[in-house]
C-alpha cells in the first residue's frame, strides 16, 4: 500500500523515474515501465491495489505462478469505493498540503541568501 512508499524511498524513486516523470514529461498519462525487481528485492512477495493493478497482465507474464485476487465492493457499491478512494487520497495528500507553504518558505530563504551572498561575494 501507499504507506510503504514512505518507508521505502527507493521504491518511490522507481515509480517517479519509470512511471510518473515520463508522464509529466510527455504531458499525457503513460503507464511507464515499473521495475518490479526494485520491489521484490526489497523483500516484498505481494502487491495490492492501485496503481499495481494497472499492470496485472505484465505481472502475470513475469510471475506466471502468482495468484491474483480480484475484490469488488459488490453491485451498485461503486460510490462506496470512490468514497474510500477520496478518504485515502485525502489522508495521503494532507502532509503535502500542510508542508507546501513551509517548503516554499525554505525555497525563498535559499534564493534570498543566494542573492545576498552573490552581492557580498560579488558573484553573479
Amino acid at each position: 500500500h501507499t504507506q510503504e512508499l514512505y518507508k521505502h524511498g527507493h521504491i518511490m524513486e522507481m515509480w517517479m523515474e519509470r512511471v510518473v516523470e515520463p508522464s509529466i514529461d510527455a504531458e499525457r498519462v503513460l503507464y511507464g515501465n515499473p521495475d518490479w525487481d526494485v520491489i521484490t528485492s526489497s523483500g516484498f512477495t505481494a502487491v495490492a491495489d492501485f496503481p499495481v493493478s494497472l499492470y496485472f497482465e505484465d505481472l502475470m507474464h513475469r510471475y506466471p505462478d502468482s495468484k491474483f485476487i480480484l475484490t469488488t465492493k459488490g453491485p451498485g457499491r461503486s460510490n462506496d469505493w470512490f468514497r474510500s478512494w477520496e478518504v485515502m487520497t485525502g489522508a495521503a495528500l494532507q502532509p503535502i498540503y500542510v508542508a507546501q507553504p513551509f517548503f516554499r518558505l525554505l525555497r525563498n530563504y535559499g534564493k534570498y541568501f543566494r542573492w545576498l551572498l552573490a552581492h557580498v561575494n560579488d558573484d553573479p
